[in-house]
């Protein structure tokens, strides 16, 4: 898996077999990502619990947290993309990532990542708001946290948001976790 992200990362806008460089190792990685027992989620639940032990050695910790939107119009073939401009004819996918920092600005890794696509026009919507991605990152930030750290004492969390997240639901479940905003 490791060979498979420094392909990507170093070549993030190129195709697999243009990122991989040779025909075995981009074989490779296609069998990877249709290996059933490779799931979305255990990746990142591997990438949050490495982050949460580095997190471990910091009394405090920024929780930064942020959307992003993944345009993908070109690629007609996909049908789960959804509307990503108001008038839906850009279509992709939106992204946020809880991403902790330390003190300095020093990125410590990925805690948690939600993506979602907005239904099409006449389809049914999701039965969560959208605007749950502030407390399900403050959840998931402070569930990989406390599960990883085990006996050890767990940093103080700053949670970090644009002015979408200034919501009182959001800043309720802060003060009620015992966390800073």
């Amino acid at each position: 898996m490791t060979t498979i992200l420094v392909d990507l990362l170093e070549h993030p806008s190129a195709s697999i077999p243009q990122a991989t460089g040779d025909e075995g190792q981009a074989k490779a990685t296609y069998r990877f990502y249709a290996n059933a027992r490779v799931t979305t989620e255990d990746i990142l639940h591997g990438f949050a619990t490495e982050t949460a032990r580095r997190c471990l050695d910091h009394d405090v910790v920024l929780s930064v947290q942020d959307t992003t939107t993944l345009n993908y119009t070109g690629l007609h073939s996909i049908p789960e993309l959804g509307p990503i401009d108001s008038g839906g004819l850009a279509r992709g996918v939106h992204l946020h990532t809880t991403l902790a920092l330390t003190t300095s600005g020093e990125v410590i890794g990925i805690l948690d990542q939600q993506y979602w696509a907005r239904p099409q026009k006449g389809q049914p919507g999701p039965e969560e708001k959208e605007s749950d991605k502030w407390i399900n990152g403050i959840d998931a930030c402070r569930t990989i946290l406390y599960e990883t750290a085990g006996d050890r004492p767990v940093p103080r969390v700053i949670h970090v948001m644009d002015r979408e997240g200034d919501t009182y639901e959001v800043m309720m479940t802060v003060e009620d976790v015992g966390d800073s905003a």
